[in-house]
């Protein structure tokens, strides 16, 4: 799998971010995902990041699109606190796979201690002919050798 990703700031406090992934398989098709954006300040705490998301399975004729408005409220000085909405649709050679796909989240990041940080994600997505998922994730960034 070969992901890149390119963010560009601007002077207002802006980034225009582009990037995806590409992700060939032994079957010989070729997932990818293309997405583009940006991450504008509303505020001294509120960030709102608008991003459009389009993929393909590499099966001819599935495509997938999605539209997330992601928002950022930074509490205190360290604790970040996101909720994101996407809207979009799928598209499958399976017709009962065709249609609406919706995902909502909220996640989370504070400090534990120094430059070490928790992170919690909770996740919810909703798409035709599939079953609900729900994600619930929990990680750290561990920084070594930093004060």
């Amino acid at each position: 799998m070969l992901e890149a990703e390119q963010v560009v700031y601007l002077r207002s406090g802006t980034a225009l971010k582009t990037g995806g992934w590409v992700g060939p398989r032994d079957d010989k098709r070729t997932e990818w995902l293309g997405h583009a954006g940006f991450n504008v300040p509303l505020g001294a705490r509120w960030r709102a990041e608008p991003t459009v998301f389009y993929a393909a399975t590499g099966i001819p004729g599935e495509r997938s699109w999605r539209v997330l408005l992601n928002g950022e409220v930074r509490l205190g000085s360290d604790v970040l606190v996101a909720l994101g909405a996407a809207g979009g649709q799928n598209r499958s050679i399976d017709p009962t796979l065709t249609g609406p796909v919706t995902d909502l989240y909220v996640r989370a990041s504070a400090p534990i201690a120094g430059a070490n940080r928790m992170h919690l994600l909770l996740r919810r997505e909703r798409a035709a002919g599939a079953r609900d998922l729900t994600t619930i994730g929990l990680g750290a960034t561990l920084t070594l050798g930093a004060p």
